[in-house]
This record gives C-alpha cells, sequence and structure tokens, in this order.
C-alpha cells in the first residue's frame, strides 16, 4: 500500500483506502482498533487472485489515505468528519473504500457522495443482520439511528435501488421492517440466500437495484456472518452467512457492477478468536480491489 496524504492529487477513478475508526470508547466495543487490524491482515495475503485479471499488481500501490481522526464522544463531528474527507475523495474521482469503525460510518459516507455529486443516483447494496435502526417500538426512532434511513428520505438513494442482505430472524423490529418494505427496499433474509445460493443471490440483487447499471455503494457490515466464522463484531448473531456464501456473493457482484465506493465496519479485534474476523475483512477488501482491475 501507498501512503497518500490529504491533499494529494489522485488518480481519476482510484481506489483509496481511509480508515475511520472511532475514538475510544465510541461505537461498538474495540472497533476502534478495526482499521489497524484490517490493515495487518493483509500482509498475509498475496496480490494474485488466481486469474490475470485479478491480479492487483496491475492497479499499482494501493493507495492509504490513512486514518481519520475522530473526535471523541461526538457523533455529530464525527459524521461531519467523515463527510468531509469522503466528499474531498469522491469529488476528486476517487473511489473510497472506507475501514470502519461502527456502522454510522456509511452514512457519513453516503453524505459526502451527495454533496459532491448531488445530481447522482446510486443504488445501495448492504450487507448486515440488522437493519441498524434503534428497536423501540416508536415511530420516532424511524427517522434516527439507521445509517440509511436519512438517505432514503433525501432521495439521494431510492428504496427500489437499495436492498439489505442477510437479514436475521428475531434480529430487527417489526416497526422499521415494515417502513422498510413501505420504502420499497429489498429486503433478503439470510435463507434467501441459502435457498438460492450465493451466486444466484448476487445475480437477483443486482439486477432488482441497479437494473441500468448505475453505480453501486457497497457496505458490509461483518456481523452479516455467522460467528463460528467471524466472532469478532460486537453485534455476532448465530445463523449467518459462511465466509465461503459471502466470498461467493462477492465475487459474483463485482464482476458485473460499477462501484462507486465501499466501505466494511463493526470489525473488533478484542472480540476476535484467531484473527478470523480480521482475515475474512481482508479477504472481502481482496475482493472489492480485485473488482478495479477488471475493467
Amino acid at each position: 500500500m501507498q501512503a497518500v496524504s490529504l491533499d494529494a492529487a489522485l488518480p481519476d477513478g482510484a481506489p483509496v483506502l481511509v480508515g475511520a475508526p472511532p475514538a475510544r470508547g465510541g461505537g461498538s466495543p474495540g472497533c476502534e482498533r478495526g482499521p489497524a487490524a484490517l490493515r495487518e491482515a493483509l500482509k498475509g495475503f498475496s496480490t494474485y487472485g488466481g486469474e490475470p485479471e485479478g491480479d492487483l499488481r496491475l492497479l499499482g500501490s494501493v493507495l492509504d489515505w490513512g486514518d481519520l481522526e475522530l473526535p471523541s464522544g461526538a457523533a455529530p463531528q464525527s459524521l461531519m468528519a467523515i463527510r468531509d474527507a469522503a466528499a474531498k475523495l469522491f469529488s476528486q474521482g476517487a473511489r473510497p473504500i472506507c475501514l470502519g469503525g461502527a456502522h454510522t460510518v456509511t452514512q457519513g459516507v453516503l453524505a459526502g457522495l451527495a454533496a459532491s455529486k448531488p445530481m447522482q443516483q446510486v443504488a445501495l447494496l448492504i450487507l448486515d443482520a440488522h437493519l441498524d435502526e434503534r428497536e423501540e417500538e416508536d415511530s420516532s426512532t424511524i427517522t434516527r439511528g439507521a445509517p440509511f434511513s436519512s438517505t432514503l428520505r433525501s432521495g439521494f438513494a431510492r428504496g427500489s435501488q437499495t436492498a439489505v442482505v442477510g437479514l436475521r430472524p428475531f434480529a430487527n423490529s417489526r416497526m422499521f421492517t415494515e417502513w422498510m418494505r413501505e420504502s420499497g427496499v429489498h429486503l433478503i433474509m439470510v435463507d434467501d440466500v441459502a435457498r438460492w445460493g450465493a451466486e444466484h443471490a448476487a445475480q437477483v440483487v443486482l439486477e432488482r437495484v441497479a437494473p441500468d447499471g448505475r453505480p453501486l455503494y457497497l457496505s458490509i457490515d461483518l456481523d452479516v456472518v455467522d460467528p463460528a466464522y467471524a466472532p469478532g463484531t460486537g453485534h455476532a448473531c448465530p445463523g449467518g452467512l459462511s465466509s465461503r456464501e459471502i466470498i461467493t456473493f462477492l465475487s459474483t457482484l463485482l464482476r458485473r457492477a460499477e462501484l462507486a465506493g465501499a466501505d466494511i465496519v463493526e470489525l473488533a479485534p478484542p472480540l476476535d478468536i484467531g484473527e478470523r474476523t480480521s482475515k475474512l475483512a481482508a479477504r472481502l477488501l481482496l475482493e472489492i480491489l480485485a473488482s478495479f482491475t477488471r475493467g
């Protein structure tokens, strides 16, 4: 990886890593150490994915903006800092890959994309066991607490062009689930992926959210994976995707999708076992990076 300064000119369309660890005590327990653990895990992999067009050496050096310095105990200010950094990257034509950190990172990145490209609409794909909304059965909670509800309300992304994949039974509130469905969001349960198969599920999802080939923003919350394969998250939930399923899903998706940007969030190294989650997160990042070599 090649470190680049915040003021450096960036090649158009280049993927750029940027860490967004919350200050200690913010977000899920231990997720402030997530970006560093993911970068360290990358050292255990090669650059070659088994096919000529999947060789990361074709990218040259992977650009890394380093970690943002986010204020302690100040969520609005942290989101603003992430938004400003993302807007700067998007305005230069770069495609940021944000390493978290809590899933609220996504809200900041999407706000930055909307600020830098207000006329562009993107499809959203979220891999997550949860809808990331407060669980109280109170209609007032629909407008806060989730990275995606504000994006849908703003019109920057439409419900029909948004999908959440990997949702678990008994992990989400009825009220917010129904609100998302009424908004047109495609909610794909983990059992749907198991029944369809990961490869077919990726094809179905992409046809639903981006049938016209519009750019896709991808958000991966690592708790979408079963804790047998990814125990190092703050909200581990049994019955998730296997590591093989998520790799197959991602590989299939990224052969057809045009990525506007992505994030990998909720990596909490203190909760990990044998670096399983860090290594899986690194493997998913490599799949994302490989997608930029295929043209």
